[in-house]
């Protein structure tokens, strides 16, 4: 996280500073015009951030007058305490409504570990802040499966889960459980130390 900000006519103060700097989640939203005319105008904002948060802060930059956004921002920079890598999610052009629904659903969820670990696999690039309010919260329907390759994943499903339980143990003795297991690996919300499956 960048903790200098440049001398601009409008700066975060040290306290917006230290408290984007204490937040999972925190951004550097700058003054659009300012940007393309040479100067840096912005501050770090921690989120999620309130409607009135979000505009005072666009005020302080220069961005709001009165009420009404006069010039565009951008998010030029990111802090990320989440584990999540969330280049995805953070564009520079964000809409910060949407990137504070996203942080507030982050510190809602009652198991950020997991959540981080399924939601860079089981969402793609392009998804939206509501696909990921909607996983966190079915964050519970999602098991896990600690497993270390495609023969264990196999054997998994048919000893644990159930899978072909109608056939005689002797049958099972001839088969192929790494085959199986790489099958229903496509189906599965890979992690580094295992899989997540709907349940």
């Amino acid at each position: 996280m960048t903790t200098t900000t440049l001398t601009t006519a409008n700066h975060a103060t040290t306290s917006d500073a230290t408290q984007a700097s204490h937040a999972d989640i925190s951004v550097w939203v700058g003054n659009l015009e300012a940007y393309n005319n040479g100067y840096l105008a912005g501050e770090w904002l921690a989120l999620p951030a309130s409607e009135e948060e979000i505009n005072a802060m666009l005020t302080r930059i220069g961005c709001m007058k009165d009420g009404e956004l006069v010039y565009e921002y951008l998010v030029m920079d990111w802090d990320d305490n989440t584990g999540m890598g969330l280049s995805s999610w953070l564009g520079e052009y964000g809409n910060l409504g949407e990137l504070s629904e996203f942080a507030q659903a982050w510190e809602d969820c009652d198991d950020q570990e997991k959540l981080a670990e399924i939601a860079p696999v089981a969402l793609s690039w392009h998804a939206s802040v509501q696909d990921f309010v909607e996983l966190a919260d079915n964050l519970d329907d999602y098991v896990y499966i600690e497993v270390a390759t495609d023969y264990d994943l196999g054997w998994y499903y048919v000893h644990e889960l159930g899978m072909f339980s109608d056939y005689p143990e002797e049958v099972l003795n001839y088969f192929d459980y790494e085959a199986y297991g790489r099958d229903v690996s496509f189906d599965l919300t890979a992690t580094k130390n295992g899989y997540y499956y709907e349940g």
